[in-house]
């Protein structure tokens, strides 16, 4: 199944910036152009507990180091100052860095929310509002 940000660019053949965030502690961020996935990254890197919990990354965080001035060029949009102090200021929430990348990036406040469901139509165990899935035909 494509992931959301994957699925938005290529039905609306533009870039997607999408994000993750995992207990409050770990954002993840990907950029897919026309469905093509460009860059993914996660921070702060914490690869070494993930793995040693047995968790699997699905990719390399080696290979995938967080590059603001990469990020921005992707996007179109954004100061890289800011950006590469959004990626590396200690915050103590994941959210807190996520409200910062957006706000570096020059999206809409809105992109930054508490809670934001998966565009995919498998959440039926989720007690969220419900949301619609997106597709290509």
């Amino acid at each position: 199944m494509a992931t959301s940000g994957e699925a938005l660019s290529r039905v609306l053949a533009c870039p997607a910036f999408s994000v993750s965030v995992q207990d409050s502690d770990m954002l993840m961020y990907s950029v897919h152009e026309r469905g093509e996935k460009v860059m993914e990254c996660m921070t702060p890197d914490c690869s070494d507990q993930l793995l040693e919990m047995g968790g699997d990354l699905g990719f390399d965080p080696l290979a995938h180091r967080p590059n603001p001035a990469t990020l921005v060029t992707a996007l179109g949009r954004g100061d890289v100052d800011s950006v590469e102090q959004a990626l590396q200021d200690d915050f103590v929430f994941a959210e807190e860095r996520h409200a910062a990348l957006v706000s570096a990036l020059a999206l809409l406040e809105g992109a930054a929310g508490s809670r934001y469901r998966h565009l995919a139509d498998d959440m039926a165990d989720d007690e969220g509002p419900a949301s619609q899935a997106v597709t290509s035909s």
